[in-house]
């Protein structure tokens, strides 16, 4: 499910930071969301990640999931919202690579700490 995770758990895996621009208000809307997500016990979206697979594979492929679960990338675009942001993907389904590419985020680092 759904935890709350320090950075540290990344050391020596390939990550992209990403520092949006927003305000105080916005990042307390973001925090408010991700408690509630993490106060509800989100469940991990398997089903989004099979829907997302299939996607790749057959580029008509239509999207599901199940009522309270969650993908990381698509906590992180959902969170995003809340600061007005608009994806051209629905956010539930909102993949790294996709929130990569709306912040022309670059390549990944490898973090060696």
């Amino acid at each position: 499910g759904v935890v709350l995770n320090n950075l540290d758990k990344y050391t020596r895996v390939e990550y992209t930071h990403i520092k949006p621009d927003i305000c105080a208000l916005d990042t307390w809307q973001i925090r408010r969301f991700v408690q509630n997500v993490l106060d509800k016990r989100a469940e991990y979206g398997y089903a989004e990640i099979f829907s997302l697979a299939t996607s790749l594979l057959i580029p008509f492929a239509v999207q599901f999931g199940s009522p309270g679960t969650m993908i990381c990338s698509g906590l992180v675009a959902a969170a995003m919202t809340r600061a007005g942001v608009i994806w051209p993907v629905s956010p539930e389904y909102a993949m790294p690579a996709d929130i990569a590419e709306f912040y022309d985020a670059g390549d990944p680092h490898l973090n060696l700490q």
